[in-house]
């Protein structure tokens, strides 16, 4: 991150309410024992290593990631979010559509990507 966005950054985040932390070092290399849990980390960085964000969380869960690239322009929220969704009463077909949809979820992909039909109507279309 530039020396000009990271003071708009910093500048934008001051506040009664936060407390930032400024360091230099990898995500993967920050003290574990003396500091305690962030709740958010900013970051300038285009790409973040899978491998970093999954130490990341493996340390510290419940932190959320809030990357900036492109000097601003492109701004991505990396989180481990659980959620819950009452679906009610399932048909054994709208079971399985809805592990398909969770498979495709888990492994990156839209709900609408290539793969086994969701549902017993897709399969008669495909």
């Amino acid at each position: 991150m530039s020396t000009m966005l990271s003071e708009i950054v910093i500048g934008a985040l001051r506040g009664p309410e936060v407390a930032l932390a400024r360091t230099r070092r990898p995500l993967d290399r920050l003290p574990g024992d003396s500091v305690s849990r962030p709740d958010v980390i900013v970051l300038g960085a285009d790409v973040l290593p899978g491998s970093t964000v999954e130490r990341v969380f493996t340390r510290w869960p419940l932190t959320t990631l809030v990357q900036i690239g492109g000097e601003g322009q492109r701004v991505t929220v990396v989180a481990l979010t659980p959620t819950r969704v009452p679906l009610g009463a399932l048909s054994p077909e709208d079971l399985l559509a809805t592990v398909r949809r969770a498979a495709r979820r888990s492994a990156g992909r839209p709900s609408g990507s290539p793969g086994p039909p969701d549902t017993p109507k897709e399969a008669e279309d495909a």
